[in-house]
């Protein structure tokens, strides 16, 4: 996440397209954000620990997903050879469910990733109207 004023863009985790661009607007709920100001240090370490810790579970979550990737795909195509060498349809059914069932569990530990990308956006935005 970089700002540039009071306008904030997202990058993606590879640095090759743009997530979003947004303005910040000055809240007036928001503390005053001075140096001076005794909660700007307490506030920064908080978001900054916030934004580590979102970071660390975003990069696990991205590990996992890659290599549950490979290995499920793996799974999927000797389900689907079993699918083709097979005439019993009972086997062919027994195929289907578990492939569905690996596409729904593979859906499911992507939407945990979306989860906490949009957490540690939300701490990212916090943040950017903290400076």
């Amino acid at each position: 996440m970089y700002t540039i004023g009071n306008t904030v863009i997202h990058i993606s985790m590879d640095f090759k397209e743009i997530v979003t661009i947004y303005k910040v607007e000055k809240k007036a709920y928001i503390a005053e954000t001075k140096p001076e100001n005794p909660l700007y240090y307490k506030l920064k370490k908080l978001y900054e620990n916030e934004m580590k810790r979102y970071d660390r579970e975003e990069k696990k979550y991205s590990k996992k997903i890659e290599s549950l990737r490979v290995d499920l795909d793996f799974e999927i195509a000797a389900l689907k050879r079993r699918m083709f060498r097979t005439r019993s349809q009972a086997v062919k059914l027994a195929c289907e469910a578990r492939i569905k069932a690996i596409d729904e569990y593979f859906s499911e530990i992507e939407q945990s990733l979306k989860h906490v990308q949009g957490n540690k956006r939300k701490v990212a935005k916090a943040m950017v109207s903290l400076v």
